[in-house]
């Protein structure tokens, strides 16, 4: 259809302790803006979400694409939009596992994540890839216009957990600049613990 096309098959085996679950979700060009969320996202949606295991401690893995995803802004008349999402990833009862996890506009991969944790101990170790992403974006999420100019990129490493982190990386600007003040380019390394 125009909408595109959501798929929901499996089995939930009630007579036995354990419960046995065996579920898959799946979308075929399911446009976003068809949902009733009220926040300006579109796009079309390709998933594919396999619920296994008992019910109790099911095993989620999936993967998702969202093509031409967009997002208009409150504060902007022209959408945020670029060419595609794409996440994939793992979840059981207490661990997760995100391997990929991008967004692409035309030119390149713009924003690249993988990482694990577990949820009890919020243990976490990841990267976050950022390839001249433009300053200008910042400007869908505030009111008034920052005269911005320019891209970063970032290359970081994540760890630890939520109450003691662990993070090193570089971060560097790109023919950056705010009004009339340049910067151009500058490159910072980083690294931050809690000790």
């Amino acid at each position: 259809s125009e909408t595109g096309s959501v798929g929901i098959q499996g089995v939930i085996d009630l007579r036995t302790r354990k419960r046995p679950v065996k579920v898959r979700l799946s979308a075929r060009q399911f446009e976003l803006s068809t949902l009733p969320l009220g926040i300006g996202l579109s796009g079309r949606v390709g998933l594919d979400v396999r619920v296994s295991g008992p019910l109790k401690r099911p095993v989620v893995k999936g993967r998702a694409r969202i093509a031409r995803p967009c997002w208009q802004s409150p504060y902007r008349e022209e959408p945020l939009c670029y060419r595609r999402f794409d996440t994939e990833g793992q979840w059981s009862a207490d661990r997760f596992d995100v391997s990929r996890f991008t967004l692409r506009d035309d030119a390149r991969v713009l924003l690249d994540v993988a990482g694990r944790g577990r949820i009890r101990t919020r243990a976490f170790d990841g990267q976050i890839s950022v390839n001249r992403f433009p300053l200008k974006v910042i400007n869908h999420f505030v009111k008034k216009p920052l005269p911005l100019e320019g891209s970063v990129t970032t290359r970081l490493n994540l760890s630890g957990t939520l109450k003691e982190p662990r993070g090193e990386g570089r971060i560097e600007f790109h023919d950056a600049g705010y009004e009339t003040y340049r910067l151009g380019g500058a490159e910072l390394n980083i690294q931050a613990d809690t000790e």
